[in-house]
């Protein structure tokens, strides 16, 4: 009976890792879009912020993958993207990296956790030099 409420445990246990990691990487990339529909910041610094919420969260960051895309000006990058753009931030992390325990009880080396967010470009529009009056 104890090796199979072992292998039971041990299931509970990664996939309770895998929630964690999958909610730490939405929260870096939805702070990664945050600041991105500014406009002030690169799409590189906007793949850092990414990087760097997740070292601060204590996950190895050497394998995560970051694409920053402008849906609506497709190779545009994060700090040109128009008013109302829809900016698009992509982050994985192999489950390899984040397993706790070696048995492969749940997933598989090869497996990815991605999370993908959706911003729009709150960039200042600037305002005309000569206002149109209304009709009427």
């Amino acid at each position: 009976c104890l090796p199979l409420i072992l292998t039971l445990l041990l299931g509970i246990w990664e996939v309770g890792r895998m929630i964690e990691i999958q909610q730490m990487l939405h929260n870096a990339a939805r702070e990664a879009g945050r600041q991105a529909a500014t406009g002030q910041i690169s799409s590189s610094e906007v793949q850092d912020v990414v990087v760097d919420y997740l070292s601060v969260a204590g996950l190895p960051t050497t394998n995560v993958v970051v694409t920053v895309t402008d849906l609506d000006t497709p190779g545009a990058d994060a700090s040109a993207a128009n008013y109302l753009d829809r900016i698009q931030i992509t982050a994985t992390i192999p489950i390899s990296d984040i397993r706790w325990s070696l048995i492969t009880l749940v997933t598989t080396p090869g497996q990815l956790i991605t999370s993908q967010v959706e911003w729009m470009s709150v960039v200042d529009k600037p305002y005309p030099t000569a206002p149109t009056p209304p009709v009427g």
